[in-house]
């Protein structure tokens, strides 16, 4: 019965959001599932015994652990790096529920060989931000909802609704049991923070472990010579999240150096550049730039262009020129992004 309160939900809340009533049908039919079969989705089920449980279910015993040591591990707000992460930057409302998640990612980083040689305590502050950023905008809407009922039922104390919000926060947040009892309400939001949380340590491993395979060829085809320090400060979700939430990211290094790291392979930016390189060598007029790169599989190292302004007219005239230039090569060879949206003003220069 549950499960079908639940299904009914799901169905109402997409006829609110579209009219097409069939969506819903065409929904299930790409996931091969029926109405019934949907319902069944939504039920309760046990693990089949001696099945492991999943990664996000592991971390999420460590969360509610009632033998852990409550702290609270949340960045400063007023920190010089706050600026360094995305858009969502803000402290959460909620802190006694992200806190647990923070605390434990930490303890896993601070394990790891890679990073601690590579990522100076200040990035992995950044980190601490964006992450708590990410899944307090995953827990907000959420734990407003049950802060209204709760409210609504009586069951918060306090004269003042900032008095209430403290009242709930401890009696119900703040402790294990409370998180247990709040998760059992709402199954998916607890996989969806566990899951966040271990594909943002996941990524920052992966980053640390290629920064050291590619450390001698990053400080002598991006940075020209210049030394490899640590990791002084990151700037993530500089794109749209793909493989479990990989974005492009900004690394700054102790020596003020900078380095893109972007988790594709830039095969086709090297060939790119190849072309610009060969443009370059026939034409005398305009000639044209690229970022140097370093491509792999998987992923790959772009240098970092700093944008700056045109002095005068006459930087003008060639920056419109070389961009033309650039939207003509993209026209030739049917490019479909990348002029203008994808460039960075340099001056007299576009560069891709």
């Amino acid at each position: 019965h549950d499960a079908e309160l639940l299904f009914n939900r799901w169905e109402s809340r997409l006829l609110r959001m579209h009219s097409d009533r069939g969506l819903l049908q065409k929904r299930l039919e790409s996931m091969s599932l029926t109405r019934e079969s949907a319902i069944t989705r939504f039920a309760s089920r046990s693990m089949p015994a001696g099945q492991p449980l999943p990664p996000w279910a592991l971390f999420l015993e460590r969360v509610l652990d009632p033998e852990r040591t409550q702290t609270t591990v949340l960045p400063a707000a007023n920190s010089r790096h706050s600026t360094q992460v995305d858009s969502t930057d803000r402290f959460p409302i909620f802190p006694e529920l992200v806190s647990p998640f923070l605390s434990i990612g930490l303890e896993i980083l601070s394990t790891n060989e890679c990073v601690k040689r590579w990522f100076e305590p200040q990035a992995i502050e950044c980190v601490t931000t964006m992450l708590q950023n990410r899944i307090s905008s995953i827990s907000a809407r959420t734990m407003a909802h049950e802060l209204k009922l709760r409210s609504q039922a009586g069951e918060i104390s306090g004269e003042t609704s900032e008095e209430r919000y403290i009242d709930f926060m401890q009696r119900f947040v703040a402790t294990p049991e409370g998180r247990l009892t709040l998760f059992r309400k709402y199954p998916v939001l607890a996989r969806l923070l566990a899951t966040r949380t271990l594909q943002t340590i996941e990524i920052i491993i992966e980053i640390a472990e290629r920064l050291q395979s590619d450390a001698n060829e990053i400080s002598e085809r991006l940075l020209f010579g210049r030394p490899l320090t640590k990791v002084s400060c990151m700037k993530l979700g500089l794109s749209d999240p793909h493989l479990n939430g990989r974005s492009v990211t900004i690394l700054e290094f102790a020596n003020d150096a900078k380095i893109v790291y972007k988790p594709r392979s830039l095969a086709i930016d090297l060939a790119y550049a190849k072309l610009i390189e060969w443009w370059n060598s026939i034409n005398r007029g305009v000639s044209l730039k690229c970022a140097s790169v370093i491509t792999r599989k998987d992923y790959g190292w772009a240098e970092y262009i700093a944008a700056s302004d045109c002095r005068d007219s006459e930087d003008v005239a060639k920056y419109y020129e070389r961009q033309g230039a650039h939207a003509a090569l993209f026209h030739f060879l049917h490019g479909s992004s990348g002029v203008p949206g994808r460039s960075v003003w340099m001056v007299r220069s576009a560069v891709l």
